[in-house]
């Protein structure tokens, strides 16, 4: 028995769109964001311009138009923080936000113990930004996890009996 819940890790342009995804695909989905906020990378303090158009950015089905509104960034090589804004505008449009655990860290994730309950999938365990100690530890089972925690993000690569990529990124 495989679980149809779905961990995703990262809130980031990545974490979204899989998020979306598998939703469509009609999966329960949970999404793990250490942060307070949609955007992985993007959230950051800098007055960069980005260097792509508007018309690259953008999601396939969901155009990365300029918004007219609050101050917003019209330009079509806008300031990384409108890019920002259109991850926050994606997360709401497809009903993401509910999904999010905000300032929730996974700190581990691994394969289910056979002796529990005959289910197959993955372990993941959580805590809140800031709380330490096992009792804070919350600890959720799922059929599949999708790590989409960015390039930036040191990975921490399991060694799974029988993958042929252990110790490998692939």
């Amino acid at each position: 028995m495989i679980s149809r819940k779905v961990a995703v890790i990262g809130a980031g342009p990545a974490g979204l769109v899989a998020s979306r995804e598998l939703c469509r695909e009609g999966l329960e989905v949970v999404v793990f964001e250490r942060n307070n906020q949609v955007g992985g990378t993007w959230v950051y303090n800098s007055n960069l311009i980005f260097l792509e158009s508007r018309e690259v950015m953008g999601f396939s089905d969901y155009p990365f138009v300029a918004k007219v509104k609050d101050g917003r960034d019209t330009r079509r090589f806008p300031h990384h923080s409108e890019v920002l804004h259109y991850f926050e505008d994606f997360a709401n449009h497809f009903g993401l936000i509910e999904l999010i655990r905000f300032e929730t860290e996974v700190i581990y994730v691994g394969l289910l113990e056979e002796e529990e309950e005959l289910k197959k999938g993955w372990v993941v365990k959580s805590r809140k930004k800031g709380e330490v100690g096992n009792s804070s530890v919350a600890r959720d089972v799922f059929g599949a996890v999708v790590v989409c925690s960015g390039q930036y993000t040191q990975p921490n690569i399991a060694e799974i009996p029988g993958c042929a990529c252990n110790r490998k990124l692939c």
